[in-house]
This record gives C-alpha cells, sequence and structure tokens, in this order.
C-alpha cells in the first residue's frame, strides 16, 4: 500500500463495532462468520490506522446482562482504549432488535416501551459520556408502520418531540458535552419509516425545544435508497449548520440497504461526497458504517474495513487535483457564482432596484447565449481522477483495464500539431480543445506513447501504452511431394515488394526506432501516424484495428493471399 494512502489516527476514521463483528446474518440465512470480541476489534482497528469505534450499547455489554457482567464488559472495553489510543466520538442505543421495540420506541402506542426505550436511552448516555463520546446518534429503524392504520402519524411526531426535548433536559442538567444526531432512513426494516431524509429531519429538528443540541448524521445508502443526491443532502445540512456527524458507505441505486465499503456503489457521487467534506471544513469523524460481504471469513473483514478508508484518501487526492487544475479554475462556470455572491452582498431590494444592470441595461440574449461548460467539467473530473489513478499506480475502485481505456480515449483528444505550428506551452487549456487532455508536446507528430509530460503537471493525463505484441500468422506447412516454391520475378523499380507474412499481422504499427512498417501503408489510414517505411521515406501507416472482427477479417485477407502465391 502506498504511503500516502495508509491511514492515521489524524484522518478521523471511525468504524462501528457492529460493522466489523456483522456475522453475515440476513433475513435469508444465518451466520457466516463467529462473533468478534469488541476488544479484539479495537486492537485490529487501530493497527489499521483508525481513529476511533463507535458501539450501540448491545454491542459493548450482551441485552440482559446483570450490572456485575456490565461493569466487567465496560473495564476491558476501556483498557482496550487505554492500549491502542482509541477514542469513542460517538454512542447510540439499540432499539430495533429486541421484540419488545416492533412498534417502535420512542413512538410505540404502549407507553410502557416508550418509557422503557427513554430509560435504556439514559443509561447508555451516561456510559457513553463516560467514554468521551460527544455525539449520540438515534435511529429510529421501528419508528414507522405498514399501514395508515397502525399508527397517526401527527401522534407519533409529538411522542418523538416529546423524547427529545426530555433527553435534551436530561443532558443539560447532567451538564454533559453531547449532541443528538438523527439518522434518516427511508424505509426497512419498517415499511415506512418517519423522518425518511435530511429534509424531513432537519424540519422536525427545528420543533423541539433546544434545537441548537440536535442535528443530523446522514448515511450513504439511505439517502440514495430514495433516490436522493446524497452530497446535495449533506450540502443542505453544512448549509443548516446540523452535520454533526456521517456514515459512509456504499449503495447501488434504489434497492435494501447494501451497506457496501466505502467507494463502491455509486463511484460519482462519492467523488464529490469527499470534495464537499474536504473543502467545506466539516471537523468531525468520517465513520464507516458498512457490512462486510458475508461471503468472506475474517480476514475479508479487515480488508474491507482498510478498503473503506483507503477509497476516501484516494478520493480526497483526486478531489484535490481537480480543484487545483487551472482548466477547473478558469472555468466560465465559476462566472455566475462569483456573480451571484456579490449581488447577494448588496441584496436589498433599494440596492437591487436602483441597479439598472440588473433589469434595464440586461442583455437577456448575451446572458442566454453563455456556455457554463458543466459538460467539460464532468469530463474533466473523469479524466484527471482515473488518468490520474493509473499514472501513480492506484486505482480507487475501478480495473486497471477500465482506467487504461479512459486514457486511451482522452488520448484521442489530444490536438495533434503538424508541421510548422507553434508547440503547445505549459498546461493551460487550447480553445476548442479539451483542456483535461491538453498536454506539453513539442512541434511535429508523435506517437501518443512518446509525448513528453511536465512531471510538475502529474494531475493531468499521461499515456504509459507498452510496446505492441506482435501476433505472427500461422505457418502453412507445404504438402509434400509438392514442387518448391519457384523465385519470384524482379519488380519494377518503384513498386514495393511485399512485407514477408510473419510480419504482416502485427497487431499495431511499432514506433519509430523499433521497425519498419509491416504492412497496409498503401492504404487510407484511419488514425496516422509519421514514421520510415520499408524505403526509407517517410510515409503513413494505419493503427491495426481496434475491433476483434475486423481484426480477424485482415487475418482472413492475408492468409487468402498466401495461398493464392503458393503453388498447389
Amino acid at each position: 500500500m502506498s504511503e500516502r494512502f495508509t491511514p492515521t489516527p489524524d484522518d478521523k476514521f471511525t468504524f462501528g463495532l457492529w460493522t466489523v463483528g456483522w456475522q453475515g446474518v440476513d433475513p435469508f440465512g444465518t451466520a457466516t462468520r463467529p462473533a468478534l470480541d469488541p476488544v479484539e476489534s479495537v486492537r485490529r482497528l487501530a493497527e489499521l490506522g483508525a481513529h476511533g469505534v463507535t458501539f450501540h450499547d448491545d454491542d459493548l455489554i450482551p441485552f440482559g446482562s446483570t450490572d456485575a457482567e456490565r461493569e466487567a464488559h465496560v473495564k476491558r472495553f476501556r483498557q482496550a482504549l487505554d492500549d491502542t489510543g482509541m477514542k469513542v466520538p460517538m454512542a447510540t442505543t439499540n432499539l430495533f432488535t429486541h421484540p419488545v421495540f416492533k412498534d417502535g420506541a420512542f413512538t410505540a402506542n404502549d407507553r410502557d416501551v416508550r418509557r422503557y426505550a427513554l430509560r435504556k436511552t439514559i443509561r447508555n448516555i451516561d456510559l457513553a459520556v463516560e467514554l468521551g463520546a460527544t455525539t449520540y446518534v438515534a435511529w429510529g429503524g421501528r419508528e414507522g408502520a405498514e399501514s395508515g392504520a397502525a399508527k397517526d402519524v401527527r401522534v407519533a411526531l409529538d411522542r418523538m418531540k416529546e423524547a427529545f426535548d426530555l433527553l435534551g433536559e436530561y443532558v443539560t442538567e447532567q451538564g454533559y458535552d453531547l449532541r443528538f444526531a438523527i439518522e434518516p432512513k427511508p424505509n426497512e426494516p419498517r415499511g415506512d419509516i418517519l423522518l425518511p431524509t435530511i429534509g424531513h429531519a432537519l424540519a422536525f429538528i427545528e420543533r423541539l425545544e433546544r434545537p441548537e443540541m440536535v442535528g443530523v448524521n446522514p448515511e450513504t445508502g439511505h439517502e440514495q435508497m430514495a433516490g436522493l443526491n446524497f452530497p446535495h443532502g449533506i450540502a443542505q445540512a453544512l448549509w443548516a449548520g446540523k452535520l454533526f456527524h456521517i456514515d459512509l458507505n456504499g449503495q447501488t441505486g434504489i434497492k435494501y440497504d447494501q451497506d457496501f465499503r466505502f467507494g463502491a456503489g455509486d463511484l460519482r457521487q462519492a467523488f464529490w461526497l469527499v470534495d464537499l467534506l474536504e473543502t467545506a471544513g466539516y471537523e468531525g469523524p468520517r465513520h464507516f458504517d458498512f457490512k462486510p460481504v458475508r461471503t468472506d471469513g475474517i480476514a475479508g473483514v479487515w480488508a474491507s474495513a482498510a478498503g473503506c478508508m483507503r477509497n476516501y484518501l484516494i478520493l480526497k487526492e483526486r478531489a484535490a487535483a481537480f480543484r487545483a487544475d487551472p482548466a477547473v479554475q478558469d472555468t466560465p462556470a465559476r462566472l455566475p457564482a462569483r456573480r451571484t455572491r456579490r449581488a447577494h452582498r448588496r441584496g436589498r431590494p433599494r440596492g437591487l432596484l436602483a441597479d439598472r444592470g440588473a433589469y434595464e441595461d440586461f442583455d437577456v440574449t448575451e446572458a442566454a447565449e453563455r456556455s457554463m461548460a458543466f459538460e467539460m467539467l464532468d469530463q474533466l473530473h473523469w479524466t484527471t481522477c482515473w488518468a490520474y489513478a493509473r499514472n501513480r499506480g492506484q486505482c480507487a475502485a475501478g480495473s486497471a483495464s477500465t482506467s487504461r481505456t479512459t486514457h486511451r480515449r482522452a488520448a484521442r483528444r489530444v490536438p495533434r500539431q503538424g508541421r510548422g505550428a507553434q508547440p503547445a506551452v505549459g498546461p493551460g487549456p487550447q480553445a476548442g480543445h479539451h483542456p483535461a487532455a491538453q498536454l506539453p508536446v513539442g512541434g511535429g507528430r508523435q506517437p501518443r506513447h512518446q509525448r513528453p509530460v511536465d512531471p510538475a503537471e502529474h494531475h493531468r493525463v499521461r499515456i504509459e501504452e507498452p510496446p505492441r505484441r506482435t501476433v505472427r500468422a500461422p505457418a502453412w506447412p507445404r504438402p509434400a511431394g509438392s514442387r518448391p516454391r519457384p523465385a519470384r520475378r524482379p519488380r519494377a523499380p518503384g513498386i514495393r515488394a511485399p512485407s514477408p507474412p510473419a510480419a504482416r499481422h502485427s497487431r499495431r504499427c511499432p514506433p519509430p526506432a523499433a521497425a519498419r512498417c509491416p504492412a497496409y501503408c498503401s492504404r487510407q489510414p484511419r488514425d496516422p501516424q509519421r514514421h520510415s517505411g520499408p524505403s526509407g521515406s517517410t510515409t503513413t501507416c494505419p493503427i491495426w484495428p481496434r475491433s476483434r472482427a475486423r481484426r480477424a477479417a485482415v487475418r482472413r485477407r492475408g492468409r487468402a493471399r498466401h495461398r493464392r502465391r503458393s503453388p498447389r
């Protein structure tokens, strides 16, 4: 693993005990892995470079434990934290596993269940503060219904408000430095869950007695289960000052809660999420709430945990390279944002009405014709991200073949300069060309893999293609008793002799210093490049067809010519 992608406690990566400790139980199968001791989880995560761990009360202390057993579990856990230097920045309560919570906890129709849920939560709040937690997450997994007759939603919201007001009062009276974070989810395990999205939670928080103590804890998969854009939801939480905590994982669209490792699933949103968190000044932990796939053993658990941290660091580096690219900084898409901010600073009605440039002198036609270059920015994001990954020998979540293909496609957009053209100097974009593919090249045409690249511009596309292997034609055996092949008649001057069959079927023409052109120089090239031909003169030669069907057709034509020339 590259050192710059090796996590350290300063990166503030945290994991829940329920994540690495998941045994692979799902609605259709039992456990595929043995239970993990919380102390072992703390030690192994510390070795991987994590900053801390989080827990439900039942993750650390089995449900139904006596007070003596509870103290013993807490003592072992605290000793492991002291030995490793791990932190506990967040804790939460399991109000969904036991059958008593089948109709909910804070919103259950049974008053006794609601009071029991509050006492269970308060007991774990005391333990969380004792272990150093500053955030307490509330996920209402059972706070919902499957039918309209099951629960009056307005009454349920009143009950939930009452619960948070009571908990806030308790924390204030005890003098705890603790804030609450509501974790939204649209469904699962209930058919419909209350406060399903970030927007619902933010609206609910404003109705509480102590709204300053309550924020949100969004999770990647939960928002994407509802078909929403997760970075947009995080931006709204940041805008409202309510992003108290965040859960990172992977999700592939509107499905069940998949809880893949971070970086798996929607990698596009993962990139913009990391870019947002790193540029918006979010200082909280990067918490991974994922489940290692149940097909893997214990070794796969730690490999997936390391993969979560590694993928975040890779995307963090790609996002920094994207932001540092001059083409991104100079794009016209930045201009409207600056103008909007200036107008907002002036934004009093009197100043707006006195500004003739805002309406009377505003050129609507010219403004409508401005290009925002958003498509260019989006393509620049992809080429910057994956080309840079290949140059560094790393890839966040794509395969090596995907990275290579992206390189070649980006290379086709590199403008080629003919004789007499001025060389492109520096990394700036050229008019009419894709800025991500602009490379500092010299005059004349050069093969793509031989063009020099400024090492300082390592975040740009860099083409490093290995030499192509030659696919030789099969040797055709001569029939027994056949006559020797007669000597060919000398050709007239100026007519080139055909190349031998063994060299006729190269996958791609070699670079100038390698050898002569194998064949087909007389044909119209599809993507020509300059090199020395068989007679020493400068000519053109096409690149070997990329399509498998076209390559097979060329091979068949070569074999047919060989058979026609051979005597029977």
